[in-house]
């Protein structure tokens, strides 16, 4: 009730294409988290909200909704209709570097949970339960984000792209990360993860892998006191003027 109350104040259009709703649940936070925000429940809701509402910067249209200080939600919907998987893959990303970045800093475990898609203004409430009680599946199987359809059609793909992500995140730094090391790491050939990766993501792998590093790079740069040699070594780069390089042609400045 709560949810569809806030709904009716947004005035958002009747008709929405493709609209997903993205429920964020706090899981466990730590006594620093406390700290960090002075015990202002208020001041960490518009924390995470700016941080979730900067991760969401590729994603044409959405709205957030915070009902409480420990759950946070995201309508989505596909304006510009581009290909309902690759919507997701935005959807997905941006979760994962919301979700990351409150770990890092912020020491708070979400729970995610991804609905079905949606066309009217009216199942947004449909929606909302679908995504929850995705969310809610992450205390039977410590799986982060759960979706409520099957992401890109297939679940072996879904699987597989799904723990290939993690090892990519967790190996960013490595300089030997490559095509191979994470088709070995999954246990399948290279060309067949070449081509799951490409169809699950609309990307290849070498495009994601330097854009996923130059986003830590600024996210070190902006949060951290390392200098940009030591940001380079951290996102898998021996050259830091290489990683100057790709930074600027990738975000357009320096």
């Amino acid at each position: 009730e709560l949810f569809e109350q806030k709904m009716r104040e947004f005035q958002l259009p009747f008709t929405m294409e493709d609209a997903v709703v993205v429920v964020f649940k706090i899981m466990k936070s730590s006594s620093s988290m406390a700290e960090i925000f002075e015990n202002d429940s208020y001041l960490m809701k518009a924390s995470i909200c700016n941080v979730i509402n900067e991760a969401l910067e590729t994603v044409p249209d959405y709205e957030i909704i915070s009902l409480s200080f420990n759950e946070y939600i995201v309508l989505a919907w596909n304006r510009d209709n581009s290909e309902e998987k690759q919507f997701l893959f935005r959807i997905d990303q941006a979760i994962a570097k919301s979700t990351e970045f409150m770990e890092e800093y912020y020491r708070i475990d979400f729970a995610v949970g991804i609905s079905n898609f949606g066309k009217y203004m009216k199942d947004s409430s449909k929606l909302y339960r679908e995504a929850s009680f995705e969310a809610d599946k992450e205390e039977l199987d410590q799986v982060r984000v759960h979706y409520a359809s099957d992401f890109n059609q297939s679940a072996l793909l879904k699987r597989e792209l799904s723990v290939s992500m993690e090892y990519i995140k967790e190996n960013l730094g490595d300089k030997n990360l490559s095509l191979q090391a994470v088709a070995d790491y999954i246990g399948v050939s290279k060309n067949y993860y070449s081509k799951v990766f490409k169809e699950g993501t609309g990307v290849n792998f070498i495009d994601y892998i330097t854009r996923l590093r130059v986003e830590k790079a600024r996210s070190l740069y902006i949060y951290t006191d390392l200098k940009i040699y030591e940001i380079a070594e951290k996102v898998g780069y021996s050259d830091w003027h290489y990683l100057y390089k790709v930074y600027k042609r990738i975000l357009g400045h320096s």
